[in-house]
């Protein structure tokens, strides 16, 4: 019988096969750091590679940075604009395990103004399964005069009353006419935006850098 026939043959594929899955998934990721190092340069703006260790755990107050593990920060922007500190990075994580186990990679931006006081809410896109939550006790925060928004949107908090008063008018007509859908967490002078699930191409860094400083000036405005 021939070392190489029959099950040995397959065993050698497959494993080529997810060696060169891997080559071009690490050859993907160093492209997209040096076009987003370059395209930063270009912004004037800063980037780093790597955060530093304790990066994520100043983050924990948002739920995004609670969830899963596996957790992994880097291709780090930061620059300022309109009294908005601001970071861009690329984040990562895991849920589950094995082969239940799912991967969910973005682009987030995080964002501090002094003067920017807001109640702490989490607004994510609103899909089917959000509904059984719903029915569950789980609280979605609808505006009747909104139903666009509200149909598109799933917004929490436990301060219900300076939520409202936080979502006025102009605000929730902006969601309504945005054709792409974001997600914002926020807690007094802190915020974060991020299309959930997915990366920004470094071409559009600045077009998302700009809507999301526009989004965190909007819930500046006294």
């Amino acid at each position: 019988m021939d070392l190489f026939d029959g099950p040995v043959i397959i065993i050698i594929l497959v494993a080529a096969a997810i060696i060169g899955i891997i080559y071009l998934v690490v050859r993907a990721e160093k492209k997209r750091t040096e076009n987003l190092k370059t395209k930063a340069h270009m912004m004037g703006l800063s980037f780093s590679e790597k955060t530093p260790d304790d990066f994520i755990s100043t983050l924990s107050e948002f739920k995004l940075f609670t969830e899963g593990h596996s957790k992994k920060a880097h291709n780090l922007i930061e620059g300022s604009a309109q009294g908005i500190q601001y970071s861009i990075f690329d984040y990562r994580y895991t849920v589950g395990a094995g082969k239940h186990s799912q991967t969910h990679i973005q682009t987030v931006f995080s964002a501090k103004k002094d003067n920017m006081k807001l109640p702490k809410f989490s607004m994510t896109p609103e899909y089917f399964y959000h509904k059984i939550g719903d029915l569950l006790g789980s609280k979605d925060i609808d505006f009747v005069n909104k139903p666009i928004f509200s149909k598109k949107y799933l917004l929490k908090g436990s301060d219900e009353t300076a939520i409202r008063n936080t979502f006025k008018e102009e605000i929730l007509s902006f969601f309504e006419r945005k054709k792409e859908k974001i997600a914002i967490q926020a807690n007094g002078n802190k915020m974060i935006l991020y299309r959930p699930s997915k990366n920004i191409k470094p071409k559009d860094l600045t077009k998302f850098k700009d809507e999301s400083i526009k989004i965190v000036e909007l819930f500046s405005e006294k």
